[in-house]
């Protein structure tokens, strides 16, 4: 699947310290690509108002 990265993400994802924040958010990027679709990622939800934008929670962080 291909996916969008935008550059405010990048920089904000840059700025975690918690390395093993750093790694999930890293193996979620991962396994959004490797899916064949988006009702195959389990904690994925689409926001109110939108087409095809969506958020996923990965512990007290939402990307």
């Amino acid at each position: 699947m291909k996916i969008l990265i935008d550059k405010s993400f990048y920089k904000d994802w840059k700025k975690i310290k918690d390395q093993d924040l750093n790694q999930k958010v890293l193996s979620f990027i991962e396994e959004i690509q490797k899916a064949e679709s988006l009702s195959s990622l389990s904690n994925l939800k689409k926001l109110v108002g939108t087409k095809s934008y969506f958020r996923a929670k990965l512990g007290n962080y939402r990307v």
